[in-house]
């Protein structure tokens, strides 16, 4: 007979296997003793049920004024008493630390930015033309094969076959002169 397990239980399950640092089925049968299968339709019923997420958070649109209002008090801060203020305040430190970069850069980072991306087209524009070249390679190879013709090879009377005109190997200078029939 199994045992029931309680339903706060299933829900540590479910936020191990699917949570920050998740493991696998497997191994976390391995780690608590519950049934493998047990965990997976646990984590099966869980997906199947509807979601009751909270109402999202409306996103704040900062003022120039706001945001030098923060960055003025949070220059005086360091550590966790920053981290603190950014909190209390609503500013995410990736936020900040973008305001505060603009600041310093003092709107240079847009000109910047614009050199790197021209700069970066005309690279991949250059890589582009260059993996087309190498693409057409094979295929010029193969469209130019049939007017090389047969390759040269000599007979035993010394003329090239396909070439009765000709001349016998070491008359170089009769084949300039065009003396050689």
């Amino acid at each position: 007979m199994t045992k029931p397990f309680s339903v706060a239980f299933k829900q540590k399950m479910h936020a191990r296997l699917t949570g920050r640092n998740a493991v696998s089925a497997t191994q976390l049968a391995r780690e608590t003793g519950v049934n493998q299968q047990n965990l997976s339709r646990w984590l099966q019923e869980a997906r199947s049920l509807p979601i009751m997420a909270d109402q999202p958070k409306p996103v704040r649109m900062w003022t120039v004024e706001q945001k030098a209002r923060v960055l003025a008090a949070a220059s005086q801060l360091d550590g966790g008493e920053l981290t603190a203020y950014l909190e209390r305040e609503g500013v995410k430190r990736a936020e900040y630390e973008q305001w505060r970069l603009a600041l310093d850069e003092g709107g240079v980072a847009s000109t910047s930015t614009n050199k790197r991306i021209r700069q970066l087209e005309r690279e991949l524009a250059r890589k582009e033309k260059a993996l087309a070249e190498a693409a057409a390679l094979p295929v010029l190879k193969k469209k130019w094969t049939p007017f090389m013709g047969r390759t040269r090879t000599t007979t035993p009377t010394g003329r090239t076959r396909g070439n009765p005109r000709s001349c016998p190997p070491g008359a170089d200078l009769r084949r300039a002169f065009g003396t050689c029939l």
